[in-house]
């Protein structure tokens, strides 16, 4: 058990120098303390007895609060719930939407570059055949006979 300090009087002087005037203090802490102090009505046996029924009492009912089933939802519990899955609904619907944009676009930049490819190649085989045929005409052509060069001595 532990003392406490509590004030129930203060001393007070006309004069500064000796403090022989008591003023008794009127609060609740004083009280309390006095009461405290007052033989107690009921022997130490009950007093005990009881306090172990007060803590019993509140242990159980702490222990039904939580082993007690769960209550029903209420009408505003119910909004809230239903809140909270539309939105979550929107949030993916609109997560889905920019992913098939994001699929049409890139499909649409894929065929645009085989596209691309194609003509590119299209174009370079033309280029090919452009220049080849000449040169294969060229080729096919006698080429005149070079002379040949006799060493000079």
């Amino acid at each position: 058990m532990t003392m406490n300090f509590i004030s129930t009087s203060v001393l007070s002087s006309n004069d500064g120098i000796s403090f022989d005037q008591e003023k008794d203090l009127d609060n609740e802490e004083a009280k309390r303390a006095a009461k405290a102090n007052a033989a107690p009505a009921k022997p130490l046996y009950e007093q005990l007895a009881e306090r172990e029924a007060q803590k019993k009492e509140e242990y159980d009912r702490i222990g039904k609060m939580m082993n007690a089933p769960p209550r029903a939802l209420d009408e505003e519990d119910v909004e809230h719930l239903e809140g909270v899955e539309s939105r979550r609904r929107a949030a993916e619907e609109r997560r889905k939407a920019e992913e098939g944009a994001a699929v049409s676009a890139f499909a649409a930049a894929q065929r645009k570059a085989q596209v691309k490819q194609k003509t590119d190649l299209s174009l370079d085989a033309e280029l090919d055949a452009a220049t080849v045929a000449p040169a294969a005409a060229a080729a096919a052509a006698p080429a005149p006979k070079a002379k040949k060069k006799m060493p000079v001595a």
